[in-house]
């Protein structure tokens, strides 16, 4: 098992063959469609290189393999966002809203759901996304297709968004 840390930025981004174009998956406007959208694409693809340009540009790579199977993350700390790799297609993001312990947020929470400005409270996300597919008292989880979006709560308040390929994890 290898952990290899590396600093890049989106100008040095490797390309790889540009994965088929795909529909919007919700009828989500605002920029977490862009991040909804990217998901299922290859590293260097158009859609993940528009991610990297909302949260963008400089990042930390990770790399590490479990069973047999290659994971990457790019890490935008002072952003508060991580995108999740496996075998180089894209299959989560993580948006901090509200960082713990000082950490980076998303830069721009008011543009990620038109209609729903951030930190929002429950009940104001359920009247703008509706009911969840899921919810817990931490979470909300709701069904997009093939992918999922989770809100995590704190105090009644929303601290991060994480956008996932179902069958994957919490990125």
């Amino acid at each position: 098992m290898s952990d290899d840390v590396t600093q890049a930025g989106a100008a040095g981004h490797a390309s790889a063959d540009p994965a088929p174009r795909r529909p919007a998956t919700a009828p989500i406007a605002g920029e977490i469609s862009v991040f909804l959208d990217a998901l299922g694409t290859r590293e260097g693809s158009l859609e993940v290189l528009n991610v990297i340009g909302l949260v963008g540009p400089r990042y930390e790579r990770h790399r590490t393999e479990r069973g047999g199977v290659e994971w990457q993350y790019l890490v935008f700390g002072p952003n508060g966002a991580d995108l999740q790799f496996r075998e180089g297609v894209l299959v989560g993001a993580l948006l901090w809203i509200a960082a713990p312990d000082g950490g980076g947020s998303y830069p721009r929470p008011e543009a990620l759901f038109e209609g729903l400005p951030l930190p929002a409270s429950r009940g104001e996300v359920v009247a703008a996304l509706g009911a969840p597919t899921q919810a817990e008292v931490a979470h909300a989880l709701y069904r997009l297709d093939d992918r999922y979006l989770d809100v995590e709560f704190a105090d009644d308040r929303v601290v991060s968004l994480s956008v996932m390929l179902r069958g994957v994890g919490p990125a």
